[in-house]
């Protein structure tokens, strides 16, 4: 036998042996997915699965030379890869046009796609595989557009078929919409001057921006709105129900270390992504979820600002949107059950007519059938009255008067064990309660500073005033029935989940929404509604400071003298941006701030004067902080502002507009006021603790260098050059 033909036959062994274990190791990855006997023959009977390719959604789902690419598209092939599954895709049409093709099954699977409940009549959803940030793009930077909100009256681009579109038409209808058929078009729209913004997810946006070259674009702010957060799952024709159950599966079966690799890929924070992983749920969890189709929830249906049903059984609220926000990041729909009051809700919950109630404070009497999540709304308990009432210090203050509290309420059996001397009343509801305290058969009604607020500003202006705010606080907890341990593990998720600045968005839409939806308020009520709350504070510090010559009782959070956040909330704030930090890489910097020679203040003209100083300063550094930016008195004559997605470059402009800013404002004692600021950014490894040190050495490297400087920190601790220095006046 000649050399060629042994080497033919030796190739066609390797080449054999080759394909047979190219073979055995596909099934051993496909069989490493548990599948059930019906799974595995709709598979041999549907092995190809048609997936929509976008054309133009970097880094997730977009085309390039013909060829699919992105975190989406290479995620969908690692799951069929464990299932045994080829995949076909399918590219050119338009978003609109692809969600088209789902609902006649033209295709089986559109990635990247945002539950809702709309879309769920024809759409099933997968549990989510990323959670992206969206933000808003503007041409060049705009200070009127900081939120949504401030778009009223504007354009905003918004390719059709998109979540916000839906999201705008519901919650925003005085934005004015631009449609376009792509990410790319919208952004372009914005360049050309022919709208006012964009909404992107900003990873998307970034990319696009440097391939099209739209240089003049900018990220104005990151969307608050916890509904714009983008929670992406996998879209399945809703005639395929096997199939979903079937990639759910093969999601499962994604290693921490894969998702990693594709995420340090194309989601790194160099290309401009703001990604986080989806809810981490246990096995456990999981098995819940898939369980149940839907989850039950009772609310008290008269409750604003917090819950209610509307006049069309719709339930709105703050409740409202956090459970649409919560819904979201679980993947299942929350059907609220209907009832006409608190005490029927709770019986409701206490048959498991209802899995959850959205809003309630945890009691013992409770706990016979309900768990409760960790407190997610918190709020001061209040006390209303007649407007010609005194100011009510604390609670034994009411003396031998008559009080109300809502029947049902926990806050009543509370209330009555710490203070059995007074004399309480159960009403049906706040607005019964009020009503009773306007005709006189009650002194006074008693609930959160928020109900009891926004009750005020509907119906009883004028009428009726808040007269004191108590030490005890509402602690409200999503109550979850105590047979289901996996479903509050759920929700202590979700609710962690949040951020800071969700939270705040949801709580001031409903705040605030009485001034913007009540026809007869004008800008002169708005005043008067000030000056009442004012002069209340001030008639109280008048009367303390006489009678007892002591400090008025502050604010859980405030410092009486300044109003900006006191130095137990400074701390509270660092730590939670020092988490995000670690869990996120969420950067953010500090400013340590201290008034010069402000002891030469004090001995000239007095403390009266200084304290003036202190007030006007306070003002002016609210004034020239964001609205993201947590500003505090930290002691003495020295303030801290926390600067959040800022890195000291960034820190260091703001400080030097706050420098002028002090050196051009008139404080009344006929010298220039000067302050030195120390700046310094978070670093990896370091705590709480250690940058305040940097800040506060650069703060007074600066105050030894001459004063009114601004000196950023070294970057890394151990750095050759300790600190940079701005020079005076410049």
């Amino acid at each position: 036998m000649s050399t060629f033909r042994l080497g033919r036959i030796f190739f066609a062994l390797i080449f054999f042996v080759g394909v047979t274990y190219f073979a055995m190791v596909c099934r051993v990855q496909a069989s490493e997915v548990p599948l059930s006997d019906a799974e595995r023959a709709y598979i041999q009977d549907n092995p190809t699965l048609r997936v929509a390719n976008e054309m133009a959604w970097p880094p997730f789902n977009f085309s390039e030379n013909g060829e699919a690419k992105g975190y989406s598209i290479d995620y969908i092939r690692l799951i069929a890869q464990k299932l045994g599954l080829k995949v076909e895709f399918v590219r050119g049409p338009s978003w609109g046009m692809f969600m088209g093709m789902i609902r006649t099954g033209d295709i089986d699977v559109i990635m990247n796609i945002i539950p809702s409940d709309e879309r769920r009549a024809y759409i099933n959803f997968t549990s989510a595989y990323v959670i992206s940030s969206a933000a808003l793009y503007t041409k060049g930077r705009h200070s009127d557009i900081t939120t949504l909100d401030s778009l009223n009256g504007k354009t905003v681009a918004v390719p059709a078929g998109y979540i916000s579109q839906e999201l705008l038409t519901r919650k925003y209808p005085n934005i004015k919409q631009y449609l376009t058929t792509d990410t790319a078009e919208a952004l372009q729209a914005v360049a050309k001057g022919e709208v006012d913004a964009v909404i992107s997810d900003t990873g998307v946006a970034e990319h696009l921006i440097r391939k099209l070259k739209l240089e003049s674009l900018v990220n104005t702010t990151t969307i608050s709105d916890p509904m714009f957060v983008n929670v992406l799952s996998i879209g399945v024709r809703k005639d395929r129900a096997l199939l979903l159950t079937i990639l759910q599966k093969g999601m499962d079966a994604v290693s921490d270390e894969e998702t990693l690799r594709l995420r340090e890929q194309w989601l790194s924070p160099s290309q401009g992504s703001q990604v986080r992983s989806p809810l981490a749920f246990t096995e456990g969890e999981k098995a819940y979820l898939a369980a149940h189709d839907e989850i039950t929830m009772c609310i008290d249906p008269d409750w604003m600002p917090y819950e209610k049903f509307d006049a069309d059984g719709k339930h709105i609220g703050m409740t409202a949107d956090y459970f649409d926000a919560f819904a979201l990041r679980i993947g299942k729909p929350i059907h609220v059950v209907k009832t006409k009051t608190w005490p029927q809700s709770l019986d409701a919950a206490r048959k498991r007519v209802c899995d959850i109630m959205s809003l309630v404070m945890k009691t013992e009497e409770r706990r016979a059938y309900l768990d409760f999540t960790a407190p997610y709304l918190v709020s001061p308990m209040v006390i209303a009255t007649h407007p010609h009432a005194p100011f009510i210090a604390d609670i034994p203050s009411i003396g031998d008067h008559v009080v109300g509290i809502v029947k049902g309420y926990a806050f009543v059996s509370v209330f009555r064990h710490r203070y059995p001397d007074i004399h309480v009343v159960e009403v049906n509801n706040i607005n019964d309660g009020l009503d009773k305290v306007r005709n006189g058969e009650l002194f006074g009604m008693i609930d959160t500073l928020a109900t009891i607020g926004y009750a005020i500003q509907q119906n009883y202006i004028g009428e009726l005033k808040i007269v004191g705010k108590f030490e005890d606080t509402l602690n409200l907890s999503v109550g979850v029935r105590n047979d289901a341990p996996e479903l509050l593990s759920i929700f202590n998720k979700v609710i962690d989940s949040l951020t800071p600045e969700q939270h705040r968005a949801i709580r001031n839409a409903w705040i605030s929404v009485h001034y913007e939806e009540a026809p007869d308020y004008t800008l002169l009520i708005q005043v008067i509604i000030a000056f009442m709350i004012i002069s209340v504070l001030m008639v109280y510090w008048q009367i303390q400071l006489r009678k007892h010559n002591a400090v008025l009782e502050r604010l859980s959070n405030t410092d009486r003298l300044t109003g900006l956040f006191n130095r137990l909330k400074l701390d509270e704030m660092m730590e939670m941006r020092h988490a995000e930090f670690a869990r996120f890489g969420r950067p953010f910097s500090i400013i340590l701030l201290d008034i010069d020679n402000f002891k030469l203040v004090n001995d000239r003209f007095g403390h009266q004067m200084g304290d003036r100083v202190l007030v006007k300063a306070a003002s002016l550094l609210k004034d020239q902080s964001r609205t993201v930016d947590s500003v505090g008195r930290w002691g003495g004559e020295e303030f801290l502002i926390i600067c959040p997605e800022t890195r000291a470059e960034g820190a260091k402009v703001q400080a030097e507009y706050i420098r002028a800013a002090f050196k051009s404002t008139d404080f009344g004692t006929g010298d220039t006021i000067t302050v030195s600021l120390g700046i310094a950014e978070m670093g990896e490894g370091e705590g709480v603790k250690d940058v305040i040190l940097r800040a506060d050495a650069a703060l007074y490297t600066g105050k030894n260098n001459g004063r009114d400087q601004v000196c950023v920190a070294a970057p890394r601790p151990g750095s050759t050059q300790a600190f940079t220095q701005t020079p005076t006046g410049q």
